[in-house]
């Protein structure tokens, strides 16, 4: 078992059903964006690491701070400062988004019908303790995908240590 799949045992098609015209008209809106930055000489609207971060890997599907946990760890409990962790990270999740919308020709209708609800795990969050959160215990933009499924990158959670809420 991995966060993927973990995250999508999870999910239920009651929330995708009730966010995917959210999903979807966000989704799209950052595809767009994404094209005129790469074709549009002039266009100096956003960073492309702007783009990757914010647009695509915090607002990509219209949820800020990531997909409501549907896991935590064992350490949150009542009374226990909390945050929420995107587990893959908003700038991985940008970079991936990124490089499938090139291979595609910015063809964001084509990934929205075939490619998007099977990965909503990268916008995917689990709710950890505030310490747990802390810099020192996250290693940050150095891990792969597959390190990330697999919490490779956090120095105090392991995938046995996520309850589902």
């Amino acid at each position: 078992m991995n966060f993927k799949d973990l995250f999508n045992t999870t999910i239920t098609n009651d929330f995708i059903l009730k966010n995917k015209d959210r999903a979807e008209s966000c989704f799209r809106s950052a595809a767009k964006q994404l094209k005129v930055i790469k074709t549009d000489p002039d266009a100096h609207i956003v960073s492309l690491a702007g783009w990757r971060r914010l647009t695509m890997g915090y607002r990509g599907i219209g949820f800020c701070d990531g997909i409501p946990p549907r896991l935590k760890t064992k350490e949150v409990m009542p009374n226990v400062s909390t945050s929420k962790d995107h587990v893959i990270g908003t700038t991985l999740c940008g970079e991936i988004v990124e490089d499938l919308l090139e291979k595609n020709d910015y063809d964001f209708k084509y990934l929205i019908d075939n490619w998007l609800y099977d990965n909503l795990y990268l916008w995917g969050t689990i709710m950890v303790t505030k310490e747990q959160h802390k810099a020192k215990n996250i290693l940050r933009n150095t891990n792969s995908l597959e390190e990330k499924i697999m919490l490779k990158h956090y120095k105090n959670i392991n995938l046995e240590d996520l309850i589902i809420i």
